[in-house]
């Protein structure tokens, strides 16, 4: 895997460390920016960072994967970097601002490791140096990776892992080897370090079998790749055994949460090419697709050749003194996972969920911006020993036909490679229209790769001039925000108060109270109480409802326009403080509201209260009215009826309540949907308690206390019959009597 680094070290030092040093600098500048605009202070520029300290703490006090004290879940989505940032903690015992800013320091260092692990790759695939020292160049230089760099989150890390595990697949491709132990850590280490790297895995994996010539059946084929399987399993198997001890499934609670697989599609053309074109444009698309087209051929050659057994697999790198293989498609064959990955990848993000292209700045998709470089840089190559064999090659001159009569036989490296052959003679009659090419067909790459690269490193820093300044906003739309809400929240409920949050990161870390997670990242019983509802709906606000019915949080901190039900109940909710932020953001909402409770005016109850009158009349379709109360009021008689629901209702059901005389007769009534409509009988759920208020409409001056009056209660479909009761007299068969107190 390094050996082509160790026989050529100097040119493995220019690869390595100019890249690496450029990443230093530009995320040194960068820093220098953020503390200029934040007073003097770094921070993280998305809440999900606060989330991973925050399980780092905890596992580095001894609490385990928690989040709230005590109680284990699985919300962390990279147990590898938590488990990094924990190490660090133990050792350390930094404060709580100190562990932000170390989980920076560490993902900067993830973007550092991220430029080694591409420009040694580079020149590993291609052979050149300078492909390597361009492709990690690009990396280092790439403003949104710079921007994951200083995220803290593990983003930089996965990406640097998947190079150096797909890296080792390709070492193991070209020497014929089967998924081998390295290969089969590092695919562990990525996945630990994103669920997407189970994806990696198998795909590594599959290759490792279907690409095995040593066997024949594919029992042997599968058993060769033990080693690999072994090293895979006893890593990357321990957290889903974790999760599934834990919460009963084998991935992660943000998993579950988020992803959108089966209910939504996403826009490939657009969605897929957005993030390359946004930070590079379409010439690294288009020299991407050339790169792909190349290792696809290389890998075609060479599997054609070993069908042939004309392929040795003692590489000359290896021990200085093996055989050479017969093409250099054989020096450059990264297999068929390497140049897919990226696609394969982003697609599969997608159809996670099709807007992750842009959420969080990309994050979901960037791990990918690597590959899409050194695609890019191969295409680079690629480009220019084209143009660089038209230069060489007299057009006119028929191919010979191989030594097994076939045409097409690939010439050798010296053929293929020798630039400084006879051919080459400026006097050479054969070669001399050629030279007009010689211009633009210099070795190593001829001007037009040369001015290819120039224009990937100027188009790269052209479209992320913006993002040190990004990074800077973001920090301090973080603070104004998250870290400013926390703060306040410390002394704003007492210790044990439960909070209520869709943002679980900064304010619960610095304000270190308990929290239910309105989001389930955390919290699982919210996935089990949200199940099959949609986001933004009243179904969704009211599932959650429920669950702050037995909890009882103090306050409840959201973006009001996530929960449109909730935030827009009348005398549910009555805001206590505000924090906003203005301008362009990645932070979901740019408004915080903190309500406070107002738990008489909830939608849902816990229990019948004392004032209410008793009853148990069942209707069909599972309701049940447990009880009422009556008050005479300015224009007439408020009647609350309490339902249970002992299942969930089919319909939508309107009720009506009759004020009666003695003789039977409607003297008023009022006929709505349960709480004025919002609480349609179709949201019901089981074990559910509700009030439900009606406004009689009476003149002035009538007496609601005079002797025979009564109410009837009932419900009815739209344009239907009422509702029939399961059990009753015979004169109420769809309706129950309620006489007056």
């Amino acid at each position: 895997m390094f050996d082509v680094l160790r026989t050529h070290p100097l040119k493995a030092l220019v690869v390595l460390v100019i890249p690496a040093l450029a990443a230093v600098v530009y995320l040194a500048a960068t820093l220098d920016l953020v503390r200029q605009e934040n007073d003097g202070q770094i921070g993280a520029v998305l809440d999900d960072t606060w989330i991973h300290v925050r399980f780092a703490a905890q596992i580095a006090q001894g609490e385990g994967l928690s989040y709230n004290e005590g109680v284990l879940t699985t919300g962390a989505t990279s147990p590898l970097w938590v488990l990094l940032l924990a190490a660090v903690f133990r050792l350390t015992t930094p404060d709580v601002m100190s562990q932000v800013n170390t989980a920076i320091f560490m993902s900067a260092a993830g973007h550092v490791l991220c430029v080694l692990a591409t420009a040694g790759c580079g020149y590993f695939i291609s052979r050149r140096a300078w492909v390597g020292l361009l492709a990690g160049l690009l990396v280092a230089l790439t403003g949104r990776l710079v921007w994951m760099g200083l995220s803290g989150m593990e983003i930089t890390t996965f990406a640097a892992l998947c190079v150096l595990a797909l890296w080792s697949h390709v070492d193991d491709v070209r020497r014929g080897r089967s998924f081998g132990w390295r290969t089969g850590i590092l695919a562990a280490l990525a996945t630990l370090g994103r669920p997407e790297g189970y994806l990696l895995a198998g795909l590594i994996w599959l290759e490792s079998v279907l690409s095995n010539r040593t066997v024949k059946t594919l029992w042997e084929k599968g058993w060769a790749t033990w080693r690999g399987v072994l090293a895979y399993g006893l890593l990357a198997g321990s957290y889903p055994l974790v999760c599934l001890l834990i919460s009963g499934y084998p991935l992660p609670n943000t998993f579950r949460v988020k992803s959108m697989l089966g209910r939504e599609w996403p826009n490939l053309p657009f969605a897929f090419f957005w993030q390359p074109r946004e930070d590079f444009g379409w010439l690294l698309i288009v020299l991407a697709g050339v790169g792909l087209v190349a290792l696809v051929v290389w890998a075609r050659q060479t599997q054609r050749l070993r069908r042939a057994e004309q392929v040795h697999t003692d590489l000359p790198w290896r021990n200085g003194t093996g055989k050479v293989p017969i093409t250099p498609a054989v020096l450059r064959n990264a297999g068929w996972v390497f140049p897919l990955w990226p696609l394969l990848f982003v697609t599969a993000v997608l159809f996670m969920g099709a807007d992750r292209y842009v959420v969080n700045h990309s994050r979901y998709v960037a791990p990918a911006i690597p590959f899409y470089v050194l695609l890019a840089s191969v295409g680079v190559l690629a480009l220019g020993e084209s143009l660089q064999q038209l230069a060489v090659s007299p057009p006119s001159t028929p191919r010979p036909p191989s030594p097994s009569g076939r045409r097409g036989s690939v010439p050798s490296l010296r053929e293929r490679f020798g630039v400084r052959a006879a051919s080459h003679n400026r006097t050479n009659p054969e070669t001399k229209t050629s030279w007009r090419w010689r211009f633009i067909a210099l070795r190593p790459g001829g001007s037009i790769s040369f001015l290819a690269a120039l224009l990937l490193l100027a188009s790269v820093l052209f479209y992320g001039r913006e993002e040190p300044a990004q990074v800077a906003n973001d920090v301090l739309q973080l603070r104004t925000m998250h870290v400013a809400a926390g703060e306040w929240l410390r002394g704003a409920i007492p210790d044990g108060a439960t909070v209520a949050l869709n943002d679980v990161g900064a304010i619960t870390h610095l304000s270190d109270k308990r929290v239910l997670d309105l989001e389930g990242l955390v919290s699982a019983e919210v996935i089990e109480a949200t199940r099959d509802t949609e986001r933004f709906s009243c179904s969704r606000d009211l599932a959650l409802m429920r669950l702050m019915v037995e909890q009882r949080p103090a306050l409840v901190g959201i973006f009001p326009w996530w929960y449109p039900c909730m935030a827009g109940w009348p005398g549910a909710l009555q805001a206590e403080i505000v924090f906003s932020i203005t301008g362009p953001t990645v932070i979901a909402g740019g408004e915080m509201v903190f309500y406070r409770p107002q738990w008489e005016a909830w939608p849902l109850q816990s229990a019948l209260p004392p004032e209410a009158i008793p009853i148990e009349a069942d209707f069909e379709q599972e309701i049940r009215l447990v009880g009422y109360e009556t008050e005479a009021v300015e224009g007439g008689l408020l009647v609350t009826l309490w339902w249970r629901a002992t299942g969930q209702p089919e319909g939508d059901y309107t009720v009506f309540v009759h004020l009666n005389d003695a003789s039977g007769e409607i003297i008023s009534q009022h006929d709505r949907a349960p709480q004025d409509g919002r609480f349609a009988t179709s949201l019901w759920r089981e074990g559910d308690l509700l009030w439900d208020a009606h406004l009689i409409p009476l003149e002035p001056g009538f007496d609601v206390e005079q002797d025979g009056l009564f109410l009837r209660v009932g419900l009815y479909p739209p344009g239907g019959p009422n509702l029939p009761r399961l059990t009753a007299p015979i004169d109420q068969p769809d309706s129950v009597i309620l006489p007056l107190p």
